[in-house]
């Protein structure tokens, strides 16, 4: 059974906004042939951020400039000195399903493909919450 677009409509529009902190990159761009841009590995770890201070703590922790970017949503950037960095790996696994919850209670998952409260799979253990599980 497919996921319904409304549903999977209201999760895209939830994801989007949770904005994220910054992002973590191996590559940068560099100007390429006829004024477009070219990847570049990066031997070292870029982070960038809509916020200065992160960077700047980031610059702190690992070394490296603070500049300001010129693309992109992230507005600010730092390429570090580090070529290591430690990195905190969950207990569990980390899921790429998108949750449908009602306060502490799951009430179904979808990946984009495929739905969880399909006919016989599993069930809301809240019969009657808010979120239309029966």
């Amino acid at each position: 059974m497919p996921v319904d677009p409304d549903v999977l409509a209201n999760m895209r529009r939830r994801q989007r906004s949770y904005w994220p902190d910054g992002h973590l990159h191996i590559g940068d761009s560099v100007p390429g042939k006829n004024g477009g841009v070219r990847p570049v590995k990066l031997f070292t770890f870029r982070f960038t951020s809509p916020s200065r201070a992160m960077i700047e703590a980031a610059a702190s922790l690992y070394g490296g400039t603070v500049a300001p970017m010129t693309r992109g949503m992230d507005r600010w950037q730092v390429v570090t000195d580090a070529d290591e960095i430690p990195v905190y790996l969950p207990r569990h696994p980390v899921s790429q399903w998108m949750e449908l919850w009602d306060g502490p209670t799951a009430c179904g998952g979808a990946t984009g493909r495929r739905s969880s409260r399909s006919p016989g799979g599993p069930a809301c253990a809240r019969p009657n919450a808010s979120c239309g599980a029966s």
